[in-house]
């Protein structure tokens, strides 16, 4: 019998494990008239334990339980109970609009007492998404480069990902407003998640796209133009890029790795969509 199966016969564990086993019956055996170690640590207080009978499983209906057995009772015997709307919780009383057991994980228990992380407790935190174009130009030999505004340096073409866009077509777009180059995605380089902090303390993600690219025409000249997007963009090649001021050392980094032939990885690697899809 697969394991699989055996959860559909009616099993909550499988194991072959003699320390898990164990766990497991030394948590059953304190579950018969043995307080567990958060009972003993805080006492028997009639809001915190509902008295001398404890708390009864709404599922199977065993009661006795202190609020960290029921905590580890739920999942344990009720692995495969379906989502449950509804329930009122015999712990706080408190119907939770969304299942039981998630309200059971996150409200009470080590996460309820902040000993552990809750989804309840998670601080909200906004998702900043760029696309940036490391563009290689094989006739010449050479990487598209960015002039920034206020003598900023050269940097990649690229920004941030607009509303309803995918990164692919976020690349496209800001390769050819800073740059004003057409260019066609071959790859993906890098892709980058980096949780962060303001100065107000408040959270937030920075999510990069790094795409290797080459030009639609090997022959369109860069941008000349100053705009609001930049100063302009210019060919560079990579054994040159270390000398130009740059924003930040990425594009040697990625010239360097484009120029020696090293492994890039295929744009369907990340599934991409936009709101129009």
């Amino acid at each position: 019998m697969g394991r699989y199966q055996c959860f559909q016969e009616g099993a909550s564990m499988v194991t072959d494990s003699l320390s898990a086993v164990r766990d497991v019956l030394s948590f059953i055996a304190s579950c018969d008239g043995r307080p567990s170690s958060s009972r003993r640590n805080n006492g028997s207080s009639r809001s915190k334990f509902g008295g001398r009978d404890g708390y009864t499983c709404p599922f199977c209906g065993r009661s006795g339980l202190d609020e960290d057995q029921l905590w580890r009772h739920g999942p344990m015997y009720h692995i495969n109970e379906k989502n449950t709307d509804g329930l009122t919780c015999p712990i706080c009383r408190e119907t939770p609009r969304g299942p039981f057991q998630v309200h059971l994980h996150n409200a009470h228990g080590p996460p309820g007492r902040h000993e552990m992380a809750s989804e309840f407790h998670m601080a909200e935190s906004t998702l900043y998404s760029f696309a940036l174009v490391v563009c290689h130009n094989r006739k010449l030999n050479s990487f598209l480069l960015v002039q920034e505004f206020a003598n900023s340096g050269f940097w990649l073409p690229g920004g941030r990902i607009d509303s309803g866009e995918n990164p692919a077509q976020a690349a496209i777009r800001e390769t050819k407003e800073e740059a004003g180059i057409d260019i066609r995605l071959t790859g993906l380089l890098k892709l980058e998640y980096h949780p962060k902090r303001d100065r107000g303390g408040s959270q937030y993600v920075r999510m990069r796209f790094i795409f290797s690219a080459e030009p639609l025409d090997c022959d369109q000249p860069p941008k000349s133009i100053p705009d609001y997007e930049s100063a302009g963009a210019t060919w560079c090649r990579a054994d040159q890029v270390a000398s130009l001021p740059l924003r930040g050392p990425e594009p040697v980094t990625f010239f360097h790795h484009v120029a020696s032939g090293k492994p890039i990885y295929p744009l369907d690697l990340v599934h991409m969509t936009s709101s129009s899809s």
